[in-house]
């Protein structure tokens, strides 16, 4: 399996104008999402195409580190390609369910928009 193709899709909420949703593309037709935060997704293209995916580690040590934060976000994408590879689910992937419920918690950064 090899990455083709990264893009990123800007949000559409107006205070939110730096996020995007990132979406790694494989030769299997198998898509990975996770979030990217401020620069054009080029240079990570041009960093990540051609290798595989599921290698998150190699990655990472190679490319991801650099990135500061940006990095989580293809880090989670990658992730999900990797189970969506195998047929499970991430958390499954991550080492196993722990609790049956979790609290949950957003925050969309929106600021005044919508308050």
């Amino acid at each position: 399996m090899k990455i083709t193709d990264i893009k990123a899709t800007p949000s559409l909420c107006p205070e939110n104008r730096n996020w995007s949703l990132l979406r790694i593309d494989t030769d299997e037709g198998i898509p990975g999402f996770g979030e990217w935060v401020g620069a054009p997704v080029s240079e990570l293209r041009n960093q990540l195409v051609g290798k595989d995916p599921r290698n998150v580690n190699e990655i990472h040590h190679d490319t991801l580190w650099r990135m500061q934060g940006r990095g989580a976000g293809v880090e989670t994408a990658l992730w999900d390609l990797k189970g969506k590879a195998v047929g499970e689910p991430m958390h499954r992937v991550l080492g196993g369910k722990l609790h049956d419920c979790i609290r949950m918690y957003c925050d969309c950064h929106a600021g005044a928009f919508w308050t």
